[in-house]
């Protein structure tokens, strides 16, 4: 018999945060509505990301994009993974 043993540590954090997105906002930055146009390095779709919602200090706009794409990517491959797994369940 084997033991496992499991240490949990849990602490205050504060989370700061460099914009405020609503779902719409960050759905538009993955359908590539909201988008920096690489030739310009202008925000196409500006007029549908709030003005009180955009990054503030030395937060860029595409960093944001590029993060929330990147998040997404995250999510579709675990959201791909369980799918597997669930599958794999389904034919034992």
């Amino acid at each position: 018999m084997s033991t496992r043993v499991c240490i949990n540590r849990y602490g205050k954090s504060v989370i700061h945060t460099c914009c405020q997105l609503d779902y719409r906002t960050a759905q538009d930055m993955i359908d590539g509505t909201i988008r920096i146009d690489p030739a310009s390095g202008d925000c196409v779709g500006l007029e549908l990301w709030e003005e009180h919602r955009r990054p503030i200090g030395d937060h860029k706009m595409d960093d944001v994009i590029n993060d929330v794409k990147l998040l997404n990517s995250i999510a579709q491959a675990r959201r791909a993974l369980r799918m597997v797994r669930a599958l794999s369940l389904i034919h034992i």
